[in-house]
């Protein structure tokens, strides 16, 4: 999943060959330079089952980022958790790093609280120059709805929020919400649509 291939078959009885090429896009967000890009990870106990949306979906994000930008990786339940101190350029050590946390991803951070990380990333001070996108992965399943949604408004003109609700559970209202507040887009992932994770991220 996620790595160009090419299938050859020969039809058995017409002896015709039919060869199949797929290729993955980068993300779009690479047409941006100067970026800092925050990936924010449900690994709450909603998320248990699910892990492996998570996974797959972070994963993608990882190979994907520009090589220019600035990526911030954070793990939210009960307490947020930081891959790195500090956005960093995902090249040779910090890459292999991203790679390994979106293989290994468990859901063990306890309830789901949002407004904390998406308060830490939308406070923090922004470069010049740079322009911010903040993709949130998740069920949806939070307590405080209104006082979330209220945080994602702090999404100013040089930001963008864009969601990914993962699993048939997700919580349609509040990502939809949640993008509508940052200027982003929102997307959903059900139950048994793993296939379909690299056509809608």
């Amino acid at each position: 999943l996620f790595r160009p291939r090419a299938v050859l078959e020969q039809h058995p009885k017409l002896k015709t060959w039919v060869a199949v090429a797929e290729l993955v896009p980068r993300f779009s967000w690479d047409l941006l330079r100067n970026v800092e890009i925050s990936i924010l990870v449900d690994r709450s106990g909603s998320m248990q089952g699910k892990e492996h949306f998570a996974r797959q979906a972070l994963e993608h994000f990882v190979r994907s980022c520009p090589f220019q930008a600035l990526v911030d990786i954070i793990g939210f339940g009960n307490s947020y958790e930081k891959l790195f101190p500090s956005p960093v350029q995902l090249k040779g050590e910090h890459f292999h790093a991203a790679l390994a946390h979106a293989r290994t991803l468990e859901a063990n951070l306890g309830g789901t609280e949002l407004a904390g990380p998406l308060e830490y990333v939308l406070s923090r001070e922004l470069k010049d120059g740079f322009h911010r996108r903040v993709l949130v992965l998740t069920d949806g399943e939070v307590w405080n709805t209104d006082h979330v949604i209220s945080v994602a408004e702090r999404c100013g003109a040089r930001c963008e929020l864009h969601t990914l609700g993962l699993g048939s559970g997700a919580s349609t209202a509040l990502l939809l919400r949640l993008a509508r507040k940052g200027h982003g887009s929102a997307q959903f992932l059900a139950d048994g649509e793993e296939e379909a994770l690299q056509e809608t991220v």
